[in-house]
């Protein structure tokens, strides 16, 4: 979203919430809600320009999902450390019982190697780790979550989420990051996590 400031925007059929940049139309995330479902908000969070959470309430669990646009591999050290520290802090300030998921552009390619299992899945597009992803990965590890959308076998065609305009590349940049708990049910069975990039 490249909209200014932040806030809601209702609409006849749903709802935006936004966090934007205050002066420039410059980054910027948020949800959509559709009008059926706004009466279960139970809050929204304009972090950053790159950060915000809604809090949902569902039947057993409240949910809190945290929405990213991370920095791309070109940035600078500095920002890519800035944005980490501060979607560590919202993770940390998140209710600790609710079902807790990040979604959003990471731009980061998760590889699928070994040594990273079980944070990360088998089923990722790429071969190999870029730094971003590096990041990406302790993020989970050292919150016991996954890497929900490395997790689950799909064609190829259906893992990528980002296009060039020649349309002759493309990447698995875009995840889902979800608490290691909900990722089984009482059986001890991987359940069907939906991707909501």
């Amino acid at each position: 979203m490249r909209w200014i400031g932040q806030g809601v925007l209702e609409k006849r059929d749903h709802a935006v919430f936004y966090s934007c940049d205050r002066k420039q139309r410059l980054l910027g995330v948020g949800f959509v809600v559709e009008k059926n479902f706004k009466h279960l908000v139970m809050d929204f969070r304009a972090i950053s320009t790159r950060i915000c959470t809604l809090r949902l309430k569902g039947k057993f669990y409240s949910y809190t999902i945290i929405n990213v646009h991370a920095p791309t591999e070109v940035s600078t050290e500095e920002e890519k450390e800035s944005f980490c520290d501060l979607l560590q802090k919202t993770h940390e300030e998140c209710p600790s019982y609710d079902v807790k998921i990040v979604v959003g552009d990471m731009n980061a390619q998760i590889g699928k190697e070994e040594v990273y299992c079980p944070t990360i899945g088998k089923h990722s597009l790429h071969e190999s780790t870029n730094d971003n992803d590096y990041r990406l990965i302790q993020f989970p590890a050292l919150n016991n979550m996954v890497i929900g959308s490395t997790m689950f076998p799909h064609k190829n065609i259906h893992k990528s989420t980002w296009t060039a305009l020649d349309r002759l590349f493309e990447s698995q940049i875009g995840h889902m990051v979800i608490d290691t708990r909900h990722m089984l049910d009482h059986t001890g069975e991987e359940m069907w996590v939906p991707m909501i990039i």
